[in-house]
Formats: C-alpha cells, sequence, structure tokens
C-alpha cells in the first residue's frame, strides 16, 4: 500500500513490478508519483547533483503489472521507458505494462514523457478510466496484443509521437468490444474474426490499415455509427480522419488501394453509417495486378449494410 503524497524515484535501468497485490491511490491534490532520481520537480534535489542532471524520457525502466489485485488512483508515472538507459534504441519499452491475464484497475492515472509507448498489454482485461498519455515518444500511446481486452473509458492522448492505438493484429478467437475513447486503432497486419467470436466496434471509431490489409469476418460483426459518428476503415495514410497517426508527417497521401477490403463470409454482420476509404488492392496502390473490390460478399450469406459509402 503506498500513501497519497508519496514519490517514488527510480534509478536508471530499475523496473518495478508487481506480481502481489498494490494499492497506490492517491488524490488530486497530493497525487502518487514514481519518477526519475533526476526529477528535482518533485520532491526536490534528492541525488544531490545541484541540478546538474534533467530527468528526459527513458531515465527508468517500467512499471510491469502481473496482478489482478491492483489498484492505481491519482497516480503520475513520468520519465520512463528504457531498461538500460536513455536513448539506449535496443532496450526502449512502455512506461506501463499489463500482463499474465492480470486486470488491474487504473484510474486518474497520467503517463508523462515516456520514451517509447506509454501503455503495453499482453493480455487480460485491465480497466482504464480518466487516463492521460502525453509526449510518449513511442508509434502509439498504446499498444495492444490480439489476446488482451482493455476497457477503455475518458483517455485522453496528447503530444505523443502518434496519438492513436496499435493492434498486432491476427485472429479474433473470443468477442470483443472496439471503444478506445475516439483514438484511432491501427492495425498492424491481417485480422480475422473467426466463427466462434463476434466483434462490436462503436459509433465514431476510426480503423486504419496498412498496404495489403484485408479485414475478413466469418463470425459476427456489429459496426453501428451514426450520421455524426461513422466508423471508418481507411489507409494509415489517411491523415484526414483521426488525425496524422502513421509518423509520415503529412509527407505520404492516401490514394485508392491503400489496403486490401472487408471480406465477409457471414451472415451475422450488420454495418450502418460505416464508410470504406482507399480500399482495393491486396498488395499496393497502382498493382494492377492485385486490384480488388472495396467490399466484398461471399459465399451463400446475407449480412445487412445500410447507410454505408
Amino acid at each position: 500500500t503506498i500513501a497519497a503524497g508519496t514519490v517514488i524515484k527510480m534509478p536508471q535501468g530499475a523496473q518495478f513490478e508487481v506480481d502481489g497485490k498494490l494499492t497506490a491511490i492517491g488524490t488530486r491534490s497530493e497525487p502518487i508519483i514514481f519518477t526519475a532520481v533526476s526529477d528535482d520537480l518533485v520532491g526536490g534535489d534528492t541525488n544531490e547533483d545541484a541540478e546538474e542532471v534533467e530527468p528526459v524520457p527513458g531515465s527508468w525502466d517500467a512499471i510491469w503489472l502481473d496482478n489482478s489485485e491492483t489498484i492505481l488512483d491519482h497516480v503520475q508515472i513520468r520519465y520512463a521507458g528504457n531498461r538500460v538507459s536513455p536513448g539506449n534504441a535496443s532496450w526502449r519499452t512502455s512506461a506501463l505494462h499489463v500482463r499474465n491475464e492480470s486486470s488491474p484497475k487504473i484510474r486518474n492515472t497520467q503517463i508523462l514523457d515516456a520514451e517509447n509507448t506509454g501503455i503495453y498489454i499482453n493480455s487480460g482485461s485491465p480497466e482504464f478510466d480518466r487516463v492521460q498519455i502525453a509526449r510518449a515518444g513511442g508509434n502509439e500511446a498504446i499498444f495492444l496484443e490480439q489476446a488482451a481486452d482493455p476497457s477503455f473509458s475518458n483517455i485522453v492522448a496528447i503530444d505523443n509521437a502518434a496519438d492513436r492505438v496499435t493492434l498486432r493484429s491476427s485472429i479474433l478467437q473470443e468477442d470483443r468490444t472496439w471503444d478506445f475513447s475516439g483514438l484511432p486503432l491501427h492495425l498492424t497486419s491481417d485480422f480475422r474474426i473467426a466463427a466462434t467470436a463476434t466483434l462490436t466496434i462503436v459509433a465514431g471509431t476510426n480503423i486504419k490499415l496498412p498496404e495489403g490489409v484485408q479485414f475478413e469476418v466469418d463470425g459476427g460483426l456489429n459496426a453501428v455509427g451514426t450520421l455524426s459518428e461513422p466508423i471508418v476503415f481507411t489507409s494509415e495514410r489517411d491523415d484526414s480522419v483521426g488525425g496524422d497517426t502513421n509518423l509520415d508527417e503529412e509527407d505520404e497521401i492516401a490514394v485508392p488501394g491503400g489496403w486490401d477490403a472487408l471480406w465477409i463470409d457471414s451472415s451475422n454482420v450488420l454495418l450502418e453509417h460505416t464508410t470504406f476509404r482507399y480500399g482495393g488492392n491486396r498488395v499496393n496502390p497502382g498493382n494492377n495486378s492485385w486490384r480488388t473490390s472495396a467490399v466484398h460478399v461471399r459465399g451463400d450469406v446475407a449480412p445487412t449494410l445500410r447507410n454505408v459509402r
């Protein structure tokens, strides 16, 4: 148990690992802070360096959560993200890890100035509410493995290298709901909903796909947007929805054929107020040998598509 107002300072490469139970409940005026030993802005100059060394992203490793009986509330995690030393590209890591099917509760928490991704979720069903990720230097604010089933509400990502969620996509075997508090979702590779699973996508979700990647539905898909908050499937280069989240600083523009297609092989599909942009090539834009339709309905199936563009 960590009392409100406690400041924990970590040396280079040090990690904070939780196999047992951690209760860290601060308050708005007295948050619990995990930071670098060089961070003199909280707790003063306690490493006696006379302010000669300033904290930088990657000044310590990370928090690793492997237990479901963990609560973080009104906690700050500052300057984490490297297992060895700041700037060591071989040892960059996320500031907060959730592993081993654990389901901790993280509320009113800030992850600030991480060298790499803010949050990495390997598995489990952790709960995140009112969490802010700011100035993280990785390719995304949050990275998910396919086995992870987190819940997100009131998530804010600001001034990160990319204000997005990335999913290492493969085959979805269990029911899921995609709700990322308005953050765009990037898929890394082909995604398939198995016959055993149903995916629900909430209104306003933007799903961005790289070149040649397909989205296949053998099970259930409920993608119901609204007129003001459509669900959008588009190219990772499309900066017009969800912002510039592929780290190209607008050097590349979205073009037709920027990703493969939606392939529907199930009648258990409802698409409403859903938009498909820049699909149509299985390999890369302009490859005439691999041009394809943006949406495919195959076999003897009867999905429902309404108000779809």
